[in-house]
């Protein structure tokens, strides 16, 4: 029998234990494949419809689709985004909302883009929504514990308050064993295992007259230990217990796999609600001691508590644990609000960087964003590059501190080369939502060092055509470890000693560690694989100048157009240096010769060198200048005064000439 404990948090003096050491720096929520599925979120009339929306933003200008893969009836929707704007994808909710409980349904959505994006799903209708971040496919996992929400005294006799969870596979024949935590509207007795076999873009949702927190669900080796995701919350529920009729609201969010999950977190009460917030932990691993202000729970597996706090947290444990923040319904405290559900990441998991979306809804008047960072380096922490300043607090008997801030609704970026944990939210009368602004996700039971010839190369800039290592780092003693580089190659051994391997193309690879230890499931550690993205670059410059010149023609410039803060090392062929600085030279030409060439050998801040960057030119008697540079495309009620340049060379003569113009 589930015991399930409940605490008033008022007092911040906390006794706690010391957090278990990292083993990873983890990935993040940004990438270019994404795997989404909606929750059941109750219509309460055909006047009021539910809209499924998908939230999509990038850092770059990129392309993308977006389609239902078992479903042809879906059209797939191609798009562009760009920089500090969001794109916004209108899923229809009769093939994307799942329904019912206990069935297999195509309503599995797919999302790949070109370049790399963050995706935000949000289910609504008016007075109940929620927001979840997508995680992308690569960070997914195949063994989850479930944070979801149900309480008595809901409207319609708690007929419309199912707690929930929905089960996406991403390959075929996944078979998942789920162990719900009560009985489900399916009449699968609690603590009673049973299995389901999906296809690639197949869901399956249960539903449950009871909290579903705890449910374990995990891949069976008889599927290979498959990857799937999984989301989580209520169709229509108040939280908080709070004996008052109305503040009903939708709640949904992606659970994170448990090897993600950590020992140690801050919870920072939400901006605007002043009774607290409803905060559940839960054990992932039996014989889990949790702290938390002056109390000590003592947890097996798929237990939990619930407290509620006004102040902020840190909560530490021994083992694993999950953290869930729900924002009361609005009545609880009189202020503007409403129910949402906000999975809190562990402080091992810091992000660097993050473009996200506040949600821009009619009835949302108040935007928010919860920043968590080490007190160190919060006031370095940028949002859409203005600095947090003195605008945060410390968490007491902690090395962290957190700022609390108000912002608009839109696109917004926040960084810090030191990290952080952020979560934004969105308050109105009898209206809410929240989620994480992303997440990072590294498997902290096993994690693996890459290093490049230069010890201080970061992940994200090794040198094209080095030598890399790859060194496994893990507390279980594993028998088998599996590389897959992300270029086409893998290679498998079993020693846990470090394997080198080279790149032949620039580029982003997705790089992955399986370790094993020959065990017959996937659980309890036997199987773990650790996800890094790596980009792997090549030094560029762009040489400009003129490639056609006269015989012993002096003093010509050649320049990198864009400008670079590489180090440059500069090549004459047919000519001699006549001057130089670092990004320009100036050439003098000798005689005759069709294959002259200026070179340059770029070189970066990490010593990642180029190769020969030539730039042909031909000296003759007779010149074959280019076309001059300027504006191919005009709108004929702006063409006036358009700039046209050419590469001057001493001692020529140009005549310029036009076709329809002057």
């Amino acid at each position: 029998m589930r015991r399930i404990f409940w605490l008033l948090l008022i007092n911040m003096f906390v006794c706690l234990l010391p957090a278990k050491e990292a083993l990873a720096q983890g990935i993040s929520t940004e990438g270019k494949d994404f795997w989404v599925g909606f929750l059941t979120n109750w219509l309460q009339s055909s006047n009021n419809p539910v809209v499924l929306e998908l939230y999509i933003s990038a850092d770059d200008s990129t392309s993308g689709t977006v389609s239902i893969p078992k479903n042809p009836s879906f059209s797939p929707v191609s798009f562009n985004v760009y920089p500090n704007q969001t794109r916004i994808i209108q899923i229809p909710t009769s093939l994307g909302m799942a329904t019912g409980t206990n069935l297999i349904q195509n309503k599995g959505i797919h999302v790949e883009t070109d370049g790399v994006v963050s995706v935000y799903a949000m289910n609504k209708r008016q007075y109940s929504a929620d927001m979840t971040v997508v995680l992308p496919t690569f960070s997914l996992g195949n063994y989850y514990y479930i944070m979801s929400h149900w309480e008595d005294g809901n409207r319609n006799n708690n007929a419309n308050s199912d707690s929930e969870f929905v089960i996406l596979a991403i390959t075929d024949d996944t078979e998942v064993e789920i162990t719900p935590s009560v009985t489900t509207k399916g009449s699968n007795p609690a603590n009673v295992p049973f299995r389901v076999t999906l296809d690639r873009g197949q869901t399956y949702q249960v539903r449950a007259a009871g909290d579903l927190t705890g449910t374990l669900i995990r891949a069976t080796n008889s599927s290979g230990c498959q990857d799937f995701a999984v989301f989580a919350g209520n169709m229509y529920t108040q939280v908080g217990e709070c004996n008052v009729t109305n503040g009903h609201d939708h709640l949904y969010a992606q659970i994170y796999p448990t090897n993600t999950l950590g020992t140690e977190f801050i919870v920072v009460p939400l901006e605007n609600r002043y009774g607290g917030d409803i905060i559940k932990l839960l054990a992932t691993e039996d014989n889990t001691t949790i702290r938390a202000n002056s109390s000590t729970y003592r947890l097996n597996a798929g237990e939990f508590v619930k407290t509620l706090s006004a102040s902020a947290l840190k909560v530490t444990s021994d083992k694993p644990i999950s953290v869930g923040q729900f924002s009361r319904t609005m009545d609880c405290d009189g202020t503007l609000g409403d129910p949402f559900v906000i999975p809190i990441s562990p402080n091992d998991q810091l992000l660097k960087k993050i473009t996200f979306n506040a949600p821009s809804i009619a009835t949302i008047s108040r935007y928010s964003l919860n920043i968590i960072s080490k007190s160190t380096a919060i006031s370095e922490v940028t949002v859409d590059g203005v600095r947090v300043g003195s605008n945060y607090n410390l968490v007491t008997d902690s090395e962290y501190a957190y700022a609390r801030l108000r912002i608009s609704g839109g696109t917004h970026t926040i960084r810090s080369n030191d990290g952080f944990i952020a979560y934004v939210y969105g308050f109105g009368r009898n209206e809410s939502f929240g989620y994480a602004t992303g997440a990072s996700l590294g498997n902290l039971n096993i994690d693996f060092v890459i290093e490049d010839d230069n010890l201080d190369t970061p992940i994200d800039s090794l040198c094209l055509g080095s030598e890399l290592s790859f060194t496994p780092i893990a507390d279980t003693l594993y028998s088998l470890f599996e590389y897959d580089f992300g270029d086409g190659n893998t290679l498998m051994t079993t020693e846990d000693t470090t394997v080198s391997h080279q790149y032949n193309q620039p580029g982003r690879y997705i790089v992955k560690l399986t370790a094993s230890t020959g065990g017959d499931d996937c659980s309890d550690g036997n199987e773990e694989t650790s996800t890094k993205v790596i980009q792997v670059i090549e030094p560029q410059a762009a040489i400009s100048g003129p490639r056609s010149v006269c015989p012993n023609t002096t003093d010509v410039s050649y320049f990198i157009r864009e400008g670079t803060d590489h180090e440059l090392d500069w090549f004459v062929k047919g000519g001699s240096l006549n001057y130089q600085s670092n990004d320009s030279i100036t050439v003098d030409w000798l005689q005759t010769n069709p294959d002259a060439a200026v070179q340059v050998v770029a070189t970066n801040r990490y010593g990642c060198t180029s190769d020969t960057i030539r730039h042909p030119v031909r000296i003759n008697v007779q010149l074959d200048p280019e076309a001059p540079f300027g504006p191919d495309t005009l709108c004929s009620n702006a063409a006036f005064n358009v700039p046209y340049e050419a590469y001057y060379t001493n001692v020529s003569t140009y005549d310029c000439q036009t076709d329809f113009g002057t």
